[in-house]
């Protein structure tokens, strides 16, 4: 077992059980298996509005889309390019609409390039980021990334521990030092962005903690609520300790911050989908991997994604 000192940003995921790709080492299995495509029309196919039978909302589920990207992050392509496309059956109602497009680009993702040499060596993927509740998507993973949080364009640094802010304090400040926040093309203009060879400006973003946090209107939402917390925090706690420098003030309002998110995950969010509380809490023990597992970031934490409505 690994040591915990070692799990951080960009070590492989967990493997609990062997892997089962089709040569024993790198190669894809899953030829012999339903197309996702028809899955997906046959299960998961419904009327716009389509209410849950438990009570749930969209707003638990992307707030479970978060959860996801504060402790992990696995979907980067590798390098050079390896393609899984999948086939676009013809009665599919995308193949209709656009008959030239006969596959569905699938691009694997990056893993340890010291393994997939052996059946005793099989590909390892990666985790991107640490797999802690540590407000990653808040704050960043790296101190520069965090760093920029709290500064302007002009380099000059938000006073009191705050985080920059916009629009009169309401909103992060404008993303003009062009962090690489997510900026896909819009699906359904893609072939014009192909042509152009370039997207809108990823200038006209939030500067967030989580490089997604501007993909959805529940990430930003989610980004927003978190951003005023932490500034409201920092504001309270500058009155509260006027001894106190902008940094302390800045990392004791983090740590607040963390701490709530911890307890919301924790004792509110996840109960709900379990169905039970978690049991008691009893003390930190080293001899435990937090890495991700494969089977849990490939299919168990997937299970988000057939809860989004139509």
């Amino acid at each position: 077992m690994r040591k915990v000192a070692m799990v951080f940003a960009d070590t492989p995921l967990l493997r609990r059980w062997p892997a089962a790709y089709k040569d024993g080492v790198y190669e894809p299995s899953g030829h012999d298996r339903p197309n996702p495509l028809d899955l997906s029309e046959q299960l998961l196919k419904g009327e716009i509005g389509t209410m849950s039978k438990t009570g749930k909302t969209a707003l638990l589920v992307f707030f479970g889309q978060q959860v996801v990207e504060e402790i992990l992050d696995a979907q980067r392509p590798a390098c050079p390019p390896e393609y899984f496309n999948i086939k676009i059956p013809e009665s599919h109602p995308y193949f209709r609409n656009k008959p030239h497009h006969s596959e569905m680009p699938l691009l694997r993702t990056r893993y340890d390039m010291r393994t997939g040499f052996s059946p005793g060596n099989p590909r390892q993927q990666l985790n991107e980021i640490t797999p802690w509740l540590d407000g990653g998507l808040i704050y960043g993973t790296t101190k520069a990334w965090s760093d920029h949080l709290r500064m302007y364009e002009n380099g000059t640094m938000a006073p009191h521990g705050l985080l920059a802010a916009s629009n009169g304090g309401l909103f992060p400040d404008y993303n003009k030092v062009r962090l690489p926040m997510a900026n896909p093309p819009p699906p359904f203009y893609h072939g014009e962005f192909i042509r152009k060879h370039e997207t809108f400006k990823v200038d006209r973003f939030f500067k967030l903690g989580n490089p997604r946090g501007n993909e959805n209107p529940f990430l930003l939402t989610f980004g927003i609520l978190w951003f005023r917390w932490h500034n409201h925090l920092a504001s309270y706690l500058n009155n509260a300790h006027p001894q106190w420098n902008d940094e302390k003030v800045y990392n004791e309002a983090r740590k607040w911050v963390i701490a709530s998110q911890q307890h919301i995950v924790i004792n509110e969010w996840l109960p709900e989908w379990l169905g039970r509380k978690l049991d008691t809490y009893k003390g930190y023990d080293p001899s435990t991997d937090p890495q991700i597992d494969q089977f849990f970031q490939a299919a168990a934490f997937r299970f988000g994604h057939t809860l989004v409505p139509p």
